[in-house]
């Protein structure tokens, strides 16, 4: 596919699947993830991944 495909074939989808992803298809996406393109080409990257309820209720307590 060509990038000229790729740009007009781009969309944004609002409605999310609930299925939750293996954590090897996780650290795939934020491996690929650091190759897009960045704001003033700060880095490195950071991802914090929060997987379930509990750790997302957690993390969400720690940042407020």
């Amino acid at each position: 596919m060509s990038i000229q495909e790729l740009i007009k074939d781009r969309r944004t989808i609002r409605k999310f699947n609930t299925q939750p992803l293996s954590q090897e298809t996780i650290l795939e996406l934020m491996n690929i993830a650091v190759w897009a393109p960045n704001h003033k080409l700060r880095e490195p990257w950071r991802f914090i991944c929060a997987a379930d309820m509990e750790s997302k209720a957690r993390l969400a307590d720690h940042i407020a």
